[in-house]
């Protein structure tokens, strides 16, 4: 893999994630803690139209980088966007009918259906080599929606944000959609037969990561039905430089992923991918974990002195980020070799676990302090469960990169 290519990706991943810390920031300095709890559901909320693809985006990932047929690649792709559409009109009637006509989320929700669609668009632009599209869609697409939503806030408000996120959004989604080539909706409708072949492709590992994005995202629902908006929003401090984190191991292994398919034959090259992978992971995990341990007592106070009181667990909740260095190259090598099914049940058990104790500690009036370790002992459990998974296919079937598809 070019090392140009991996720095500009991993340089475009950085600046974004500096403006996601300056909104983090903006949040929380002139928001209260009701209106915090309120932004991280509508967050939760946008972040659900990222699965209305009903799993087509994960075949783009599994069948764009084998492919060299751009007709068929365009026909998937319009597969998608069409799908990713009407689902999240869908959820998009759901949230009306779940909160009524609660403006914040009705247009925050919207926005994130927009930036779901844009998210397809990038993955057509990495799934089919063209990295510098992909690249500069990831930098505009990333900075533009998290800019001026920061810029809202301070001039309106929760209004102010929702509205900005919404309209730059929208145009986000439109630029790029003019960059590709849709196929007629009735011609897509013809091909119905083949729409069902390419879902099965990816659907079980659509499962998978809407098992975890539930894990990562809905403990707030939970939370805001037992304790309030308040608590959300302490809770949401507090997993701050955590959700924050966890996206970069996500841009390695969208970097790392189509390669893993590619050298998915070769033995040799795959694993020299999983190592490579792993020490990237390890350069950029580690020496983070030990900095925000070191700053956050300093930082917090001296920009949220009201919220000193949350530092502790904010360092606490740092832990949890140590798995996610082996996490990305096990989730990419069993995606490679199409062991979805090991994935689907390690997501399910730790989900299932983490939500049951979960329900079990807020049903109890637990601290927060619960919910932190908690949360730790999710991303934990995950990995022990796929390193069995992994361990148990590699030990039934020794020739798995000869035989393995």
């Amino acid at each position: 893999m070019n090392l140009r290519i991996i720095f500009k990706f991993l340089s475009t991943s950085a600046v974004i994630q500096a403006f996601n810390l300056l909104l983090s920031f903006a949040v929380i300095k002139w928001l209260s803690l009701t209106e915090l709890g309120r932004y991280n559901i509508g967050k939760s909320i946008a972040g659900t139209f990222q699965y209305a693809n009903l799993g087509y985006r994960y075949g783009l990932d599994r069948r764009l980088p084998e492919s060299t047929n751009d007709e068929l690649n365009s026909l998937r792709l319009s597969i998608c966007i069409y799908i990713n559409t009407g689902v999240s009109c869908l959820i998009l009637l759901f949230i009306t009918l779940r909160y009524g006509f609660n403006w914040f989320y009705i247009i925050y929700g919207s926005g994130g259906a927009f930036i779901s669609g844009f998210t397809l668009i990038r993955v057509y632009f990495r799934g089919t080599d063209k990295l510098n599209y992909f690249i500069s869609s990831s930098f505009y697409g990333g900075i533009i929606p998290i800019a001026f939503p920061i810029l809202g806030l301070i001039l309106f408000g929760l209004t102010g944000l929702a509205v900005s996120f919404f309209i730059v959004s929208l145009m986000v989604f439109i630029f790029y959609l003019q960059k590709i080539k849709l196929k007629p909706i009735k011609e897509v409708w013809l091909q119905k037969q083949y729409s069902l072949i390419f879902f099965k492709v990816g659907s079980i590992i659509y499962l998978t990561n809407f098992f975890q994005f539930l894990a990562n995202n809905f403990d707030r629902f939970f939370i805001e039905a037992f304790s309030g908006l308040a608590t959300v929003g302490e809770y949401g401090i507090i997993i701050l430089v955590f959700s924050l984190s966890i996206i970069v191991p996500g841009s390695v292994v969208e970097m790392f992923f189509p390669q893993y398919i590619k050298d998915k034959r070769n033995k040799k090259a795959i694993m020299a991918n999983v190592k490579k992978h792993i020490k990237m992971n390890l350069l950029l995990i580690l020496p983070f974990i030990c900095l925000a341990y070191v700053l956050l007592p300093y930082v917090v106070p001296l920009i949220f002195e009201k919220y000193s009181y949350l530092v502790e667990p904010m360092q606490i909740t740092l832990i949890a980020l140590i798995p996610y260095i082996f996490l990305g190259p096990i989730y990419c090598l069993l995606f490679a070799f199409d062991r979805h099914k090991q994935i689907l049940l390690s997501n399910v058990i730790a989900s299932i676990l983490y939500f049951t104790l979960l329900y079990i500690a807020l049903s109890n009036n637990s601290q927060i302090i619960t919910l932190v370790y908690l949360k730790i002992s999710y991303t934990f459990s995950y990995l022990l469960v796929m390193g069995i998974f992994l361990f148990l296919t590699l030990l039934k079937n020794k020739a798995i990169f000869n035989n393995g598809i």
